[in-house]
């Protein structure tokens, strides 16, 4: 077991290794499920920030639905008491294999929120729960590069899938890639039939959380983004 965790979980020690088990024991109900995502999100967070200076930087914060009121907002309070200066692109996915093809494999964005990016984005953060494949991670950096020029491109997540790195990179230009930095707690490498990480996050992340599946996920509208709306106008 302490082969899958990554030097920065080593360094960190018992609050992650906790952490990961928490979410990874299919018992834990929703709501601790949900705190200990958002404590990791906080703990990649401050990994980030003891690695790179990040007072007075840009920084945008990228995540998907399911991930905004629990990851996202854990590495964003992190980001932020170090001094980072936080924009959010918050992504509504939907998962598309109509020919059952591993590498057709395609995460259309059906809905996104996206806030005003400065000129000069020094921190580009992609965030999400695990990463398997890539698809998602790729449809969604893909759009903000459509938006910004980063000095750094971040890909962070509690748990990855031994060789997500390396298909992400193969998606992109060896110039792009060369900005890429992955921060992570757990590398795995056994995966079931139906496409669930052991040990993973301990199953589907929409169920996981109690957001109603992989369907119902995508019509939540996260409280952290109603916030932020509501800031933007007052």
């Amino acid at each position: 077991m302490t082969d899958r965790f990554t030097p920065a979980a080593q360094r960190i020690g018992a609050p992650v290794f906790d952490l990961l088990a928490e979410i990874a024991d299919t018992q834990t109900a929703a709501t601790p499920y949900r705190a200990a995502m958002t404590k990791l999100g906080g703990l990649l967070g401050g990994e980030l920030a003891g690695r790179f200076p990040l007072r007075g930087s840009t920084v945008c914060v990228a995540f998907t639905v399911e991930d905004a009121d629990f990851l996202a907002r854990g590495l964003i309070g992190a980001i932020e008491a170090a001094g980072g200066l936080v924009n959010l692109a918050c992504f509504w996915n939907r998962r598309d294999n109509p020919y059952d093809i591993d590498w057709l494999d395609i995460a259309p964005i059906v809905q996104e929120y996206i806030e005003p990016l400065p000129p000069k984005l020094d921190h580009l953060i992609v965030l999400k729960s695990i990463i398997s494949g890539t698809c998602v991670v790729r449809t969604n950096l893909l759009r903000l590069l459509d938006e910004a020029d980063p000095e750094t491109i971040h890909i962070a997540a509690p748990v990855m899938l031994e060789g997500a790195e390396r298909r992400l990179a193969e998606s992109f230009s060896s110039e792009l890639v060369a900005s890429f930095d992955f921060v992570s707690f757990a590398i795995d490498t056994e995966i079931t039939p139906e496409g669930i990480i052991k040990p993973g996050i301990g199953g589907e992340i929409y169920d996981r959380l109690g957001l109603g599946g992989i369907t119902k996920k995508n019509a939540v509208m996260p409280a952290l983004v109603e916030e932020r709306m509501a800031g933007s106008t007052g």
